[in-house]
């Protein structure tokens, strides 16, 4: 297949009842290999913006670059939130299983420019626990206190948390920054390629054959007649739009939690599944 129209079925995917008429009745043999070479270069897409991301961590230092008031859910903007959290964090020493901080306590860090708490830090014992709190975290002179999914508490001893003696500063966490990037950098193409892809092709041969099977129980209200086959190449095509319009959400958005973009997939392939079906209705007249 020539590369020009290699892309141009992609493009076709998205309109035209033509292609999907091409495809159930002409596609034999190859329509599923197309199909999963899109979804190489789905996941290639998604490594690249992975890559992206991990190159906005070492800026994160550059305070003046991003802003509070950039846009609702953009990178900048999710990079200034970060950047301010790391930065309400005081200098936390820590000796001997024992935490220490100067700051006047209890003192409150807090998640977002709302002011909403993430972790306390009282040393002192005015704060014991995070019964009535917002905060995710509580961090006591020896003890570190997290909320649990349950609803209760899991209590973690600084003492076996940190054996040495460390301090806990702004340069201190941006240097573990700087070496998550790094070692994220290599990961990526390393690890997280080989595994989206195949992860990827399994989920979309697994769709690939529910989405036929459903077709074809629904191929008596649609007044139609196909081989197995045939649903299951028109399946395959179908599943383009919704795979590219999920890889770019994965680029661009990828604030956005992972269900919501798996519910929008499936929204947009019932409805690119139904096209295809809905094309060959009157197929016998074109």
């Amino acid at each position: 297949m020539k590369i020009r129209y290699f892309f141009a079925v992609i493009a076709a995917s998205f309109h035209s009842p033509y292609l999907y008429r091409a495809v159930a009745q002409h596609w034999k043999g190859y329509a599923l290999g197309y199909a999963l070479s899109v979804i190489a270069i789905s996941s290639l897409l998604m490594a690249i913006g992975m890559a992206a991301l991990v190159m906005l961590i070492p800026t994160f230092h550059q305070h003046d670059r991003y802003s509070v008031d950039e846009q609702p859910h953009s990178s900048a903007h999710a990079s200034s939130l970060v950047m301010n959290f790391i930065d309400s964090i005081p200098v936390i020493t820590i000796h001997q299983g024992e935490v220490f901080i100067k700051e006047k306590q209890p003192y409150i860090v807090s998640l977002t420019s709302a002011h909403i708490p993430f972790i306390i830090i009282d040393t002192e014992g005015s704060v014991t626990s995070l019964t009535g709190s917002d905060a995710a975290v509580l961090i006591t002179k020896k003890n570190i206190i997290v909320k649990a999914e349950n609803g209760g508490t899991d209590t973690y001893p600084v003492s076996e948390l940190f054996k040495n003696d460390i301090v806990i500063s702004h340069d201190y966490i941006m240097q573990k920054l700087e070496w998550l990037r790094s070692e994220l950098l290599w990961i990526i193409p390393v690890v997280f390629l080989p595994l989206t892809l195949c992860f990827l092709m399994v989920w979309f041969l697994v769709d690939v054959v529910i989405a036929a099977v459903i077709a074809k129980i629904a191929m008596p209200f649609l007044q139609l007649s196909f081989p197995f086959d045939a649903l299951v190449r028109l399946a395959a095509v179908a599943a383009l739009p919704a795979t590219i319009i999920a890889s770019v959400m994965m680029i661009f958005m990828p604030y956005l939690f992972g269900l919501y973009r798996v519910f929008f997939y499936y929204i947009i392939y019932g409805c690119y599944v139904f096209f295809a079906l809905s094309a060959n209705r009157n197929k016998k007249e074109q």
